[in-house]
């Protein structure tokens, strides 16, 4: 499968990698360590894919939710 530029598959990739680990330390912190430790790496897979793949939508969006302050971090 082939997924275009090489620009499009490293946002891919850190966007994956980034939403991964975020995921996952949320369902360790939400459903504890057993359950969320154990398989909370499934549910986490997903979302990081299903964002790696739309990466550049939310790119703009968050550009402009910065540059027009309506986005405090």
């Amino acid at each position: 499968m082939s997924f275009g530029s090489t620009v499009y598959r490293y946002g891919l990739y850190i966007t994956w990698g980034v939403v991964f680990i975020m995921a996952y330390i949320y369902c360790v912190k939400t459903y504890g360590f057993a359950l969320g430790g154990g398989v909370g790496w499934l549910p986490s897979a997903i979302a990081a894919y299903v964002a790696g793949l739309v990466w550049p939508a939310v790119v703009p969006l968050l550009a402009f939710m910065l540059l027009s302050g309506r986005f405090v971090v």
